[in-house]
C-alpha cells in the first residue's frame, strides 16, 4: 500500500484545554519521514474545543473531527482498533509525547530549527488589529503579555494546585514594565483575581464576550510574554512568536523557540527540615514521576510560589537582555554547574524513559534566579 493512501490519525483527548489544542497539532506539523501525509485529529464528541479561533487555525492544517465518545474511549483503552476512516485505510500516529521527546532530543543537541510553524490568515491579522485597537493599544505601542494560572478555569482539576499562583506577586514587575513605557496586557477568565487599576494596564481577564482570537493575537504581537505553566504559554511556540519568561514552574515541560527565552522555578521546601529547600539534584530526582498535589503532600514538600522580588528580578533581566539583543549568558560559572546537573539527569531519563521534567531543564534559567539560589547547586 502506498504511503499516500494512508490516513494517520491522532486522538486529542484534552481538546478542552487551550495548551493541548495548540501544542499537540503543532508537534504533529513536523512528523518524521515515515509518517503518512494525510492526518486526522479526532476528539470525543462530549468535549468542546477550548477556543474556536484555535480550532479554526488547526483546521487549515488538519482534518479535525469529533468522534462518538464511546468509540473514542475504547480506542484510548486499546479495546478497539480503527481500520478505516470514511473507507480510507488508517493507522494511529505515534503519541504526541514521542514527537515532543524527539523535539527535545534535537534541541539538546543544539538544533533549534523548525521546518514549520502555524500562521494567521490575512483575515485573522486584520481582525487582530481591530481587536488591539478596540482594547486601546496602538499598533506601534510595545506591550507585555501576562498570564498567571489560577484554579477557577478548570475547577474539576483538583490535583494540580501546585501549578497555581496569586497575581499579586506580579504587581511590582507590572509597575516596573509600566515605568519602562510598556503597556501590560493580562489575559485569563473572569474567575481570576482582578488586578488593581493602573494606567497602561489592561486586565482582559475580566472582559465579557471576549473575541476568541484575542488571546492568540496578543500572544503573537507582544514584545515578550511573562507566562505560567499553563496553556497560553504555547502561543509564542506555535506561531514563532516573541520571547517568553516562564515563572512559577515546578515540572511543566517547556519548548524554547527564541534565544531570549528563560524561566524561574518554584522553590520546594522540605516540611520536616525547617526551611531547607531541595537542591537541584534532589529536585530532579523528585520530579522523575511527574508528581501531583497528593504526591507532594506525601513526600512532605511545600511548593513555594515565586516571590514578588524573584519575578521582578527575572523581568528586569529580560528587559535588559531584549534591549541588548542578547540571550541568557550561558557561560557563567553557575550556568555551567546547573547544565552539568541537568545533563546527567537528561541522560538518565533518556535511558529509562523521557518523563516530562526531561524537557524542563534545557531552557535557560534566569541568571539572577541562579545567583539567588546558587546554594542549591
Amino acid at each position: 500500500m502506498a504511503q499516500d493512501d494512508l490516513i494517520g490519525y491522532h486522538l486529542l483527548h484534552a481538546i478542552n484545554a487551550f495548551g493541548h489544542i495548540m501544542l499537540e497539532p503543532f508537534f504533529l506539523l513536523n512528523p518524521g519521514p515515515e509518517d503518512p501525509k494525510q492526518v486526522l485529529i479526532l476528539y470525543p464528541d462530549n468535549r468542546q474545543p477550548s477556543n474556536s479561533a484555535a480550532l479554526k487555525i488547526i483546521r487549515r492544517y488538519f482534518t479535525v473531527l469529533p468522534m462518538a465518545s464511546e468509540k473514542f474511549y475504547l480506542l484510548i483503552q486499546g479495546k478497539l482498533i480503527l481500520k478505516d476512516i470514511g473507507g480510507r485505510p488508517c493507522i494511529p500516529l505515534r503519541p504526541v509525547d514521542f514527537e515532543i521527546d524527539r523535539w527535545a532530543e534535537k534541541q539538546l543537541r543544539g538544533d533549534f530549527s523548525c521546518p514549520r510553524f502555524m500562521a494567521l490568515s490575512d483575515e485573522e491579522i486584520e481582525e487582530g488589529k481591530r481587536i488591539q485597537e478596540n482594547i486601546g493599544i496602538g499598533a506601534d505601542e510595545p506591550f507585555v503579555f501576562i498570564h498567571n494560572r489560577e484554579a477557577g478555569y478548570h475547577p474539576h482539576i483538583t490535583n494540580q494546585h501546585y501549578r497555581d499562583s496569586e497575581v499579586s506577586s506580579f504587581i511590582p514587575a507590572i509597575r516596573y514594565l509600566l515605568q519602562k513605557n510598556f503597556r501590560v496586557v493580562r489575559i485569563g477568565d473572569p474567575s481570576m483575581t482582578p488586578l488593581p487599576a493602573m494606567t497602561g494596564l489592561f486586565d482582559l481577564s475580566q472582559m465579557k464576550d471576549k473575541p476568541p482570537l484575542m488571546d492568540i493575537w496578543m500572544g503573537i504581537r507582544c514584545a515578550f510574554m511573562v507566562g505560567h505553566p499553563s496553556g497560553p504559554c504555547a502561543i509564542p511556540t506555535v506561531f514563532k512568536g516573541p520571547p517568553v519568561l516562564l515563572v512559577n514552574l515546578v515540572d511543566h515541560p517547556t519548548y524554547p523557540m527564541n534565544a531570549l527565552d528563560r524561566y524561574i522555578m518554584k522553590p520546594i521546601r522540605v516540611k520536616h527540615q525547617g526551611e531547607r529547600l531541595l537542591n537541584f539534584n534532589e529536585r530532579m530526582l523528585a520530579m522523575r514521576h511527574h508528581p501531583r498535589d497528593k504526591d507532594f503532600e506525601r513526600f512532605g514538600f511545600d511548593i513555594i510560589p515565586n516571590s514578588e522580588d524573584e519575578i521582578l528580578e527575572a523581568v528586569e533581566e529580560m528587559v535588559e537582555d531584549i534591549e541588548k539583543g542578547t540571550g541568557v549568558d550561558m557561560t557563567t560559572r553557575l550556568q555551567i554547574a546547573f547544565r552539568e546537573i541537568a545533563k546527567r539527569w537528561n541522560e538518565l531519563y533518556s535511558v529509562i524513559r523521557s518523563y516530562e521534567p526531561y524537557h524542563l531543564f534545557k531552557l535557560p534559567l534566569s541568571n539572577r534566579y541562579l545567583e539567588r539560589y546558587s546554594c542549591l547547586l
